[in-house]
């Protein structure tokens, strides 16, 4: 993913260098691109483990069986 945007609502996937901010000019974008798909892949998920559904999905299995 590579915003073409000066500024993001998601700071924590630059952070982590998960994206870069490649603004409009196409020089920038080139770049920004560039380095992207030649970037190791080793960040941290700022999204979570990614199981969150299935947590869910357990407690409310265990809520339910325990009502009934």
């Amino acid at each position: 993913m590579l915003p073409l945007e000066k500024n993001t609502k998601r700071p924590k996937i630059i952070e982590v260098g998960a994206n870069m901010l490649a603004g409009y000019k196409q020089k920038t974008i080139v770049e920004c691109a560039r380095t992207m798909i030649n970037k190791k892949r080793g960040w941290k998920n700022s999204f979570g483990d990614g199981k969150a559904g299935e947590r869910i999905i357990k407690i409310t299995i265990k809520t339910l069986n325990h009502k009934l």
